[in-house]
């Protein structure tokens, strides 16, 4: 027992070395050039040329998951994997025709309503942030946006995107589904007026009648640029969004 006593303290000495060590490390200096100073700097436009507010809400979507869980195995043999991020571009493509004021830019003393509806999706590589754009997510059907998403997405993490993947965009989707943050404050991809971010999936209780039932819910946070459009028709077009992610047959 001695023996153990007199051992214990060279140990702790040579514990509190080791953040000793680390205080005398210098700081590694990471180059702020290339794409990392290009998303820097259109997020700083972003924040200081444009006057931008926030609405969230928090939605169900059990009938959402439902659905892309059953449209995937349905599709599944042609590789095509239905989320709800593919289902809020499709529903932020409709909402944006019957909502067109959040489908435009300022330029100079006008406001531009965009004739499209290109919808930009947020993807993260390793290089960093990129936006690739559906074309007309509003036409066609679910099945060709949900597919023009995958074909985006996956050359955009292989970083093999072409400049017309990036040209156009309207409007940007910013997913966090498959994290675990429940709701954020997207930034506006510039010139566009607005962008909707997406939260995980979570379990969230909720009133069936009398009774506390579970549901699926996710959190939508739209920013829009209070020079373009107010805030009631901004929210006009979030609860848009939402009725289409809970009725998503309407997608279709």
């Amino acid at each position: 027992e001695a023996k153990a006593a007199q051992a214990a303290p060279p140990a702790a000495g040579a514990a509190a070395a080791a953040p000793q060590a680390a205080a005398d490390a210098p700081p590694s200096s990471i180059p702020y050039h290339g794409r990392r100073r290009t998303i820097g700097e259109r997020m700083l436009q972003s924040a200081t040329s444009t006057a931008q507010v926030t609405l969230s809400s928090e939605v169900a979507v059990d009938e959402a998951v439902k659905m892309a869980h059953g449209l995937s195995r349905e599709w599944r043999r042609e590789g095509v994997i239905v989320t709800l991020t593919g289902l809020a571009v499709r529903a932020c493509a409709l909402a944006l025709r019957e909502h067109p004021r959040l489908n435009a830019r300022l330029e100079g003393d006008a406001i531009i309503i965009e004739p499209r509806v290109n919808v930009g999706v947020a993807v993260d590589n390793e290089q960093g942030l990129v936006v690739p754009v559906i074309r007309d997510a509003d036409k066609g059907s679910l099945k060709e946006v949900v597919v023009a998403l995958r074909e985006v997405t996956e050359r955009a993490r292989a970083d093999r995107l072409r400049p017309e993947d990036v040209a156009g965009g309207t409007f940007t989707v910013s997913s966090l589904e498959g994290t675990g943050v429940d709701a954020f404050t997207p930034l506006i991809n510039p010139p566009q007026a607005a962008i909707l971010g997406i939260g995980r999936v979570r379990e969230a209780p909720a009133f069936d009648g009398p009774h506390i039932v579970r549901r699926q819910a996710a959190t939508l946070s739209l920013t829009f640029d209070h020079r373009v459009t107010d805030g009631a028709p901004a929210a006009r077009f979030l609860d848009r969004v939402a009725e289409l992610l809970g009725r998503p047959y309407l997608l279709m």
